[in-house]
C-alpha cells in the first residue's frame, strides 16, 4: 500500500509541519457541516460561468510529474499523456494538466474528483492497496458533509496534493456495477489559496458570477454549486483530512461559460477562462 507521507523528505516534512494550525482543523470541519445558504445578491453584470458548474480543464503546478503519471495511469486507471514537459490526465469530464513547477517551489493542492452518488463504499474498497485513505478522527475513513447531503474518502497523491472522492446525493449519478476509472467523473473541486478572502470572493462575483455555496466565514468559503466548486480558504488554513497548511499557488482553470472570455484574478495567481 503506498503511504503517501514516503513522498516527503525529513526536512520538507518539518517546515511544513510548522505552519500547523491545528484549531483551524475543527473550524474547516463545522464550516463543511453547517454553513448552507443561498447565494449573495450580486450587482447587475454579465455572468460569465455557466450554471451548473463544470471544470473542463484544470491546470496546475506539480514538482513530481514522472510519479503521477504512474499514480493516475498505473494506479488509478485514467488515461495518462506527456505533451512536452507537461503531464496531462483524463477525469472523465475534466482534464487535469499539471506543469512543471519553478525548481525550488513544490506545490500542493487541494482538488476532488465527483463519483456515483452510490459509490462510495465500493470506492473504498476499490482504493486499497492503490493510496491510503485519510482517517476522519472517529476510526473511519468516510467524512459526511450532512449539509452537502455529501460524503467523501481522502487520500495523498504523490506529489502532496490532497484528492477526494466526493458523493453528492442530491445528483443524479447513480451508476450499477462496481467501482473502476469510469466512475471518476469529473474534477469537481479546486483549492484557491489567499491571504484574505474578501478581494477573491468579490471578484468570482462581480467577474465570473459565482457565489458561496454556503455561508462564508473569514477563512472558508466554497464558492459554486454541488457540480463545481472553488474551495476558498485563506493562507495557513489547515486542510480538512490532513494537520497541512493551505499555501498560495497558481491556478488556471476552464469552465463552461456563457462567453469565450479570461479573467484575471487581482494580485493573486489565478486565471479563470470561460468557453461557451
Amino acid at each position: 500500500m503506498t503511504d503517501p507521507w514516503r513522498f516527503f523528505d525529513r526536512r520538507e516534512f518539518l517546515r511544513r509541519s510548522a505552519f500547523l494550525i491545528p484549531a483551524l482543523h475543527a473550524g474547516w470541519t463545522g464550516a463543511a457541516v453547517n454553513a448552507e445558504t443561498e447565494p449573495r445578491d450580486r450587482s447587475p453584470g454579465q455572468t460569465l460561468a455557466s450554471h451548473p458548474v463544470e471544470f473542463l480543464n484544470l491546470e496546475l503546478r506539480s514538482h513530481r510529474i514522472p510519479e503521477q503519471q504512474v499514480f493516475y495511469r498505473d494506479t488509478l486507471g485514467l488515461d495518462t499523456a506527456l505533451e512536452g514537459s507537461a503531464l496531462v490526465v483524463r477525469a472523465g469530464a475534466t482534464k487535469l494538466r499539471f506543469i512543471p513547477a519553478e525548481a525550488s517551489s513544490e506545490p500542493m493542492y487541494h482538488f476532488a474528483f465527483m463519483i456515483p452518488e452510490n459509490k462510495l463504499d465500493r470506492a473504498i474498497e476499490w482504493m486499497k492497496g492503490r493510496a491510503l485513505l485519510r482517517p476522519n478522527g472517529d476510526n473511519g475513513v468516510v467524512f459526511h458533509f450532512r449539509r452537502w447531503n455529501a460524503h467523501s474518502i481522502y487520500f495523498f497523491d504523490p506529489a502532496g496534493n490532497i484528492a477526494e472522492f466526493i458523493a453528492h446525493h442530491e445528483l443524479p449519478t447513480t451508476a450499477p456495477g462496481g467501482f473502476s476509472p469510469r466512475d471518476i467523473l469529473s474534477a469537481c473541486e479546486i483549492g484557491l489559496v489567499a491571504p484574505n478572502l474578501g478581494g477573491l470572493l468579490t471578484e468570482l462575483d462581480q467577474r465570473l458570477g459565482l457565489t458561496p455555496f454556503m455561508n462564508a466565514s473569514a477563512t472558508f468559503a466554497p464558492v459554486g454549486d454541488r457540480h463545481g466548486l472553488f474551495i476558498c480558504v485563506t493562507e495557513k488554513r489547515t486542510w480538512l483530512a490532513t494537520d497541512l497548511p493551505a499555501l498560495t499557488y497558481p491556478v488556471d482553470a476552464t469552465l463552461r461559460g456563457t462567453t469565450d472570455d479570461l479573467v484575471e484574478i487581482s494580485e493573486l495567481p489565478f486565471r479563470f477562462r470561460t468557453v461557451a
